[in-house]
């Protein structure tokens, strides 16, 4: 059987977060709107609209909505690819 995978939409208020938490499985976090400050092991960047950011599973991360963010979380058991 395949894996399962799950699309969420999220909303972070400006000044919002989600807190520190390790990846349970692949994650992909698309920007939609808004600009995001993300750390992953102590190390920080900053994406906006129709940007992106990933983590394997277990990488410890947290966002911090710098503007009113929209974004898509998409999650998934195997590896997740992403082309240019």
């Amino acid at each position: 059987a395949e894996a399962p995978s799950h699309l969420h939409l999220v909303q972070i208020r400006a000044g919002g977060a989600i807190g520190e938490h390790p990846a349970t499985s692949s994650q992909l976090f698309v920007i939609v709107s808004g600009t995001a400050r993300v750390r992953t092991n102590n190390k920080v960047v900053e994406v906006g609209s129709g940007e992106a950011v990933s983590w394997d599973v277990g990488e410890v991360h947290q966002t911090f909505a710098l503007t009113d963010v929209v974004g898509l979380i998409f999650e998934a058991r195997g590896d997740i690819s992403v082309a240019a």
